[in-house]
This record gives structure tokens, C-alpha cells and sequence, in this order.
């Protein structure tokens, strides 16, 4: 058993060490302490995403033409018109056009069509942009400190000095 372990300390040596990014604290003063408020530029995130698998539809109807599919992390510029839908999935970004989302529970695809079989258009499934923080909205954080979470999440923000 020692064998394995003065191999594994061996090889370690060897191997390129972990550097650790001063970028979190590059801006902060007192270890983790933020002195005033964050004012968020603008909405985050910036478009509405589907809270659904499904399809992205503008009008309530029973027939739609499939036109495309949603990205993920790429916002797709896709004209919905009303007899026409969008493939998407949780999360996606989707137009602002688009009015519903119907699960994919409730739809059968055939042959480039997507039929609905039941809808409820009370639930839209839709997260609207800015769901997260509103464009103009402050977080305050005056005389809190941050835990390295909180803060790596800060810096994840776009246009946020931390």
C-alpha cells in the first residue's frame, strides 16, 4: 500500500501546480467586504427563456408548422408567425413574440407539424427577462461581507467592478 501512495506523491511533483486567480479580490478591500451597493445595468438575464421542454407558440391553436429550434446559450432571432412554432427546451432563449410554451407532454410532432393535444394557455411556462435582476434594480451589500460563492457568481456579471 505504501508503494501506491509514494507513487502517486511522486508523479504529483511533476505534474503543473494549481494557481490560484487573485481576480476575486482584485477590486476588494478588507477581505471579502463590499462597502457599497451594485446597481445592475441591465436585465439579467436579458431575454425570456422557456421554463419547458416543448414548443414556443405566439397564439392558442391546435396545428403549428416546426420552423426551428431554441439554443441554449445562443439567441436565435427566429420570426414566429401564428400558425408557425419553435422547438425548445428549459432554459432556451426564445423571442419576445412568443406568447406560450407548450409542453412536450402535451404535443405529438408528425412530419414537420406539431399537433396540440391539450392546452392550458393560463401557464405560460415562460421565465421573462430579468427574472433574476431587473435592469436599473440595486443589490445592496453595504457592510456585508461575501463568501467565495456569492462572490464568483458577482464576478460572473458582465459591466459589475467587484
Amino acid at each position: 500500500m505504501d508503494d501506491i501512495f509514494k507513487t502517486i506523491k511522486l508523479i504529483s511533483n511533476y505534474l503543473p501546480k494549481k494557481k490560484l486567480l487573485t481576480i476575486y479580490t482584485k477590486n476588494l478591500k478588507n477581505n471579502n467586504f463590499i462597502q457599497s451597493d451594485i446597481k445592475i445595468k441591465k436585465n439579467i438575464p436579458p431575454y425570456n427563456q422557456s421554463s419547458m421542454d416543448g414548443i414556443a407558440i405566439t397564439n392558442v391553436g391546435k396545428k403549428f408548422k416546426i420552423i426551428g429550434k431554441s439554443k441554449l446559450n445562443i439567441f436565435n432571432k427566429i420570426k414566429v408567425n401564428s400558425d408557425e412554432c419553435l422547438i425548445v427546451k428549459t432554459g432556451s432563449l426564445i423571442p419576445d413574440n412568443i406568447k406560450y410554451i407548450v409542453p412536450q407532454e402535451q404535443i405529438f410532432i408528425n412530419e414537420g407539424n406539431a399537433h396540440v393535444i391539450n392546452f392550458n394557455k393560463n401557464n405560460k411556462f415562460i421565465r421573462k427577462k430579468g427574472h433574476i435582476f431587473k435592469k436599473g434594480s440595486k443589490i445592496e451589500f453595504q457592510n456585508k461581507y461575501l463568501s467565495f460563492n456569492e462572490l464568483s457568481c458577482l464576478k460572473s456579471l458582465k459591466d459589475i467592478k467587484v
